[in-house]
């Protein structure tokens, strides 16, 4: 756990007294919202209510709600806004799958997705990997909370990323394992743990977020030289960025955001350890500061390999397939085996 400024009261010294790597009730502050890092509950939500990663939607350009009941928040209230256009910042809009949809992390491909298996479906498994807000309050439930709007903390977004790395096993953070007192009496405190995700829907997400890495937002960056899995973040005109991700062994999560307020002071034309961003996005610098630190704190530890998915339950598509394309008034009605799979390797 670590924050970029030291600890102190000097305000000429960029000093800062509050823990920003935790939540408030633990010495920290309100949070940085957390961007596309909350797609990724989405993505689990999908796959537990059946969805394989080849299955997937039509995204376009933007995305608008049919109406305000497109969207119900776990009261069963109509939060749908039909007034506000989603765009995306990152991907482009056509057919998207679980994975192309993940990898490119195309917002208005995840509007569609949480629409479909639902926004208090969503909420509840962020919910049961530990997600609050930072600030206390309680979770803003929108139709945009797929895009990350709520205010986190990184403690807590690497915590519900570690449940996914341990096939599912959810374990509330704790830094204190012993205390000893001064009569050489310890007192051994063990984890809370429960399963709050089926161990094959953890092993297919990070099936999925592996492909961050090598076919999405952070191929540019690269991996760690082992088994890794993972989501970018950023959000509106950059006020914040975040990666979050794990291997086997490790998780962890990168947040950069102003602590003067940064919906007033964004992530544009500012110098960060010496050198100039004309945007800070999730994969500008907290991609590579992450990639850093788990290089080197994994040195020296054999790779192990995420489990393998489970095909036969999440592998090609079911529901909702790619549909074949339709042909063309100057084209027989059946087209040939290569055309048709030339179109879907697209």
């Amino acid at each position: 756990m670590a924050a970029s400024r030291e600890y102190g009261r000097n305000k000429a010294r960029n000093e800062i007294s509050y823990n920003l790597v935790a939540d408030a009730a633990h010495g920290g502050g309100v949070g940085f919202q957390a961007g596309s890092t909350f797609k990724t509950f989405t993505l689990l939500t999908a796959l537990k209510e059946g969805m394989r990663i080849d299955d997937g939607f039509t995204a376009g350009a933007g995305f608008r709600a049919s109406g305000y009941s497109a969207f119900k928040n776990c009261k069963g209230e109509n939060v749908g806004d039909p007034t506000h256009t989603v765009t995306n910042d990152e991907g482009s809009p056509g057919w998207r799958t679980l994975q192309t949809g993940t990898w490119g992390s195309v917002n208005t491909f995840f509007m569609v997705l949480e629409q479909h298996v639902g926004l208090c479906d969503t909420v509840e498994t962020a919910k049961s990997l530990g997600i609050h807000r930072s600030d206390g309050l309680k979770l803003q439930e929108y139709e945009t909370f797929t895009l990350g709007i709520n205010e986190m903390d990184p403690v807590t977004v690497a915590n519900a990323y570690a449940a996914i790395a341990a096939r599912g096993k959810y374990c509330a953070p704790m830094a204190i394992t012993e205390i000893t007192d001064r009569y050489g009496t310890a007192t051994t405190y063990r984890p809370r743990c429960r399963q709050a995700l089926e161990p094959e829907v953890a092993d297919a997400a990070a099936h999925v977020l592996s492909g961050v890495f090598t076919r999405g937002t952070m191929r540019g960056v690269g991996g760690v030289g082992r088994d890794a899995a993972g989501k970018t973040g950023t959000t509106d005109d950059y006020a914040t960025a975040w990666f979050a991700g794990f291997t086997p062994d490790l998780a962890g999560a990168v947040g950069i955001g102003d602590p003067r307020g940064s919906s007033e002071h964004k992530l544009t034309g500012v110098t960060i350890g010496g050198r100039y961003y004309g945007a800070v996005a999730g994969a500008s610098l907290p991609g590579p500061i992450w990639k850093d630190t788990f290089l080197a704190a994994l040195e020296g530890s054999p790779p192990r390999s995420f489990t393998p998915i489970d095909t036969a339950r999440f592998g090609g598509c079911g529901q909702s397939c790619r549909p074949d394309p339709e042909p063309s008034e100057d084209e027989p009605e059946d087209v040939t085996e290569d055309v048709i799979e030339e179109d879907q390797e697209d």
